[in-house]
């Protein structure tokens, strides 16, 4: 339980350090681990796969091989469905396939890992739109386990493998029948099978001295965790896909009143979302969620999702730039690398749980 005392102690960090301290305050004033509980098995791990950092920012990708030649994936945890770019479908010589044709989940090389591909329909807020092609891969490689049937959607961006260092999106939507590990500070992803075990430091197998447990939603591939912000609570989405976190505009408006052009809120230089707007940004003093508080995080404060702007370069930073259109949604909030990269975080789908440390540096 976080006491007023834990708070307090919180805020004095904050004022010291920010993120970090806050973190280590918080954390560090909770129970010592406690003994292990009984009929906790230890983490059986279905697959592991490196995570490769993205020069100049805090994304990271994930190597994918297919007959021999391997290929970036950006890791792109909290939306759906996996993609990969026409240019590595047609080099890979990938099949195309039908989207209306149901496939189950497969046994591999005789192992319980199993991908079961799932299948969104993405629509247009101004306009419905065909839908992007899918293509299988007879075999592919991911990490340790060779994956028969993987299927992705042929992306809609332009920009994947030319301005953009990865060839494709890996969600990890498919796999929600096994529990997530994204160990940042190791560099590594791990797939384990799912546990019912209720002992956050059994379940956290690596060294540590406390737990933050956070109760996660899943909808669409969207991981959301509710967070508290002056205040307010909201739902905020967990994106490994954006290098900063990012806030929709009428969202710092109504519930936080910040105005455009104040010293509150101002430009974030010239960058536009997909609309043309002008992208700001905000820096706030707390986001907590669940004994885990961030402190003096800026924040970009957008009214569209972003796409990429013709003979014009990406701008470096938030996922969302890879939106198919611009009248698509944002989240309330979305938590980025610049505050995921500083954790350890083990996913249990089947609890819709977070147990999370700080990252191992």
């Amino acid at each position: 339980m976080i006491t007023n005392a834990m708070i307090t102690l919180a805020r004095a960090a904050l004022a010291a350090t920010g993120f970090a301290a806050i973190l280590a305050a918080i954390l560090g004033s909770l129970p010592a681990a406690a003994q292990e509980a009984p009929g906790c098995a230890p983490p059986s791990f279905a697959n592991r796969a490196a995570l490769n950092p993205v020069a100049g920012s805090k994304l990271v990708t994930v190597p994918l091989s297919v007959g021999g030649t391997t290929k970036q994936f950006l890791l792109d945890v909290g939306t759906a469905p996996d993609e990969v770019s026409e240019a590595a479908a047609n080099d890979w010589h990938l099949t195309r396939i039908d989207r209306l044709t149901s496939q189950g989940p497969t046994d591999i090389n005789n192992s319980s890992f199993r991908f079961e591909a799932p299948v969104v329909d993405v629509k247009s807020a101004i306009a419905a739109r065909p839908a992007l092609p899918q293509v299988s891969a007879a075999a592919i490689t991911l990490g340790e386990v060779t994956l028969p049937g993987l299927k992705f959607q042929i992306s809609g961006d332009r920009d994947l493998g030319k301005t953009k260092p990865y060839e494709g999106r890996l969600t990890a939507s498919g796999f929600r029948r096994y529990d997530l590990e994204l160990d940042f500070g190791a560099h590594r992803l791990s797939f384990l099978a799912a546990t019912a075990c209720g002992d956050a430091n059994r379940i956290v197998y690596w060294p540590h001295t406390v737990v933050a447990v956070i109760p996660m939603s899943q909808a669409f591939g969207k991981i959301a965790v509710p967070v508290t912000i002056d205040g307010h609570q909201i739902d905020a989405v967990i994106d490994t896909g954006s290098d900063r976190s990012v806030m929709r505009r009428a969202v710092a408006e109504r519930l936080f009143g910040l105005k455009a052009g104040t010293p509150d809120m101002m430009p974030e230089d010239d960058l536009r979302d997909g609309a043309g707007a002008q992208v700001y940004h905000h820096t706030f003093p707390r986001i907590a969620f669940e004994g885990v508080a961030v402190g003096n995080l800026p924040v970009l404060i957008e009214a569209n999702s972003m796409i990429r702007k013709a003979r014009r370069p990406s701008a470096t930073g938030s996922r969302l730039e890879a939106a198919a259109d611009p009248g698509d949604l944002i989240p309330d909030l979305a938590l980025g690398m610049d505050v995921l990269s500083q954790l350890h975080i083990y996913a249990a789908f089947g609890q819709n749980k977070l147990y999370m440390t700080p990252a191992s540096r």
